[in-house]
């Protein structure tokens, strides 16, 4: 590696080769209830803080078999209560909207105390899709009919917010719901159907989008799809199949070519990932 000149050193400038050595990673996982999102994070490396806004955890807390890859150094969770969209139509009331701000600054604020926790290796935000939603809350006091200029100054916090989890040194796993993709259906000629009342007949495509801030691919370095196989009987071997989880790489920065790449079982986890990426790292150096 060549050195650095002085004054290049002396203004704060690192060579490249010193940021790609740094072993941390931001991976966005998504998928349907139930597909593993929460023991994908859990075999990350240790300990883990969990800011937890999603609910229903009790099913991974309570697994009399949890997978061996759940991490053995802690996993230490905070309920993060917020009121969430109550529904109001249009413009919410000034105590609704206060209350909404209320719960973005009570969040926000546990958001920076989690990342300066030293003892922490990971940080998973379990609810990311929910926390985007309290921060449009929060700025619009609505979900609906907000004309995209407004949104300049909610992205840029957003995108603040990411580059606080980057620049901690901690890996950081978001967790995010998804939510059915429609399109319009149309009859033998290709024209539109139409419903009852007069509009659009759409149907499911069978198709998943993440939901939350449309950003995220950018700005973190892994999207990993979660993804579920249930038990099954098979005619051919003539025995039961089990259960299987597994992930597909959506997106995947440090290597391209491994989008669209599945892990199944035992490979279905931070390891199985890394390892995946880089062959020639030891999983040590993650702190695995």
């Amino acid at each position: 590696m060549p050195q650095i000149p002085p004054s290049l050193a002396a203004l704060g400038y690192v060579p490249l080769e010193e940021l790609s050595n740094k072993r941390c990673l931001m991976i966005g996982v998504e998928g349907e209830t139930n597909t593993g999102k929460n023991e994908f994070a859990f075999s990350a490396p240790g300990p883990i803080g969990v800011l937890q806004l999603d609910r229903n955890i009790d099913g991974v807390a309570h697994n009399p078999k949890p997978p061996e890859t759940r991490s053995k150094d802690g996993i230490y969770l905070k309920l993060i209560t917020t009121l969430g969209n109550i529904g109001t139509k249009g413009q919410a009331p000034p105590e609704l909207k206060k209350a909404y701000l209320d719960d973005w600054n009570h969040f926000y604020a546990e958001h920076k105390k989690i990342l300066a926790i030293p003892e922490l290796a990971t940080v998973v935000y379990d609810g990311a899709s929910d926390d985007w939603e309290i921060q449009r809350l929060a700025e619009f006091g609505t979900l609906s009919q907000i004309p995209s200029i407004l949104y300049d100054s909610a992205n840029a916090s957003r995108k603040k917010m990411i580059r606080d989890m980057y620049d901690s040194g901690k890996n950081i796993i978001a967790t995010h719901k998804v939510t059915d993709v429609y399109e319009d259906v149309k009859d033998a000629q290709g024209n539109p159907v139409m419903n009852e009342r007069g509009k659009t007949k759409q149907a499911k495509t069978g198709e998943y989008r993440r939901q939350g801030f449309h950003d995220t691919k950018y700005l973190f370095q892994i999207q990993l799809r979660m993804l579920k196989k249930d038990a099954y009987f098979n005619e051919t071997l003539k025995r039961q199949m089990p259960l299987k989880f597994g992930c597909k790489i959506l997106e995947c920065k440090p290597r391209q070519e491994l989008k669209g790449e599945e892990l199944w079982g035992d490979e279905c986890n931070f390891a199985g990932l890394v390892s995946l990426i880089w062959p020639d790292v030891p999983l040590e150096e993650w702190g695995l």
